[in-house]
């Protein structure tokens, strides 16, 4: 079984996902599902203001519900998806909140948006996964 907990912060929203491959005798199951949705409203900018950047107790906040994530579906990886100015503050937020046993991936991209279907046909995204697997027959 390959588990893999997935990330996707911007300054103001935050949604986490789990991916699961199961492979039972001939049979491969995949399953990307989006467990937690968070939105900063402290942070919204109001009409013709610009956005701010992502700030530290948002940024914990996502941090401990990652932890949270990862503690109740034991992933071997966790892929954390922001531009590289979200990821350098995720970083400086709660160093060694993520468990030293679990990987941990950067892709410096905002993904935010995409849908789990979209987010799962992303190439980038695709390669950061467990590779699919073929059976020969």
């Amino acid at each position: 079984m390959d588990r893999v907990c997935i990330a996707l912060v911007d300054a103001t929203r935050a949604r986490l996902l789990t991916f699961e491959r199961v492979i039972d005798g001939g049979n491969t199951r995949e399953e990307l599902v989006e467990r937690t949705d968070l939105v900063d409203l402290q942070s919204r900018s109001r009409p013709g203001e610009p956005l701010g950047p992502l700030d530290d107790r948002f940024a914990r906040m996502v941090l401990a519900a990652l932890r949270e994530l990862i503690d109740e579906h034991r992933p071997q990886r966790v892929v954390l998806c922001a531009s590289p100015q979200v990821l350098g503050r995720l970083r400086g937020a709660a160093p060694g909140l993520v468990p030293s046993d679990v990987a941990i991936h950067e892709l410096p991209r905002d993904l935010v948006a995409l849908s789990p279907g979209e987010l799962r046909a992303e190439p980038v995204v695709r390669a950061l996964l467990p590779a699919a697997t073929w059976m020969l027959r």
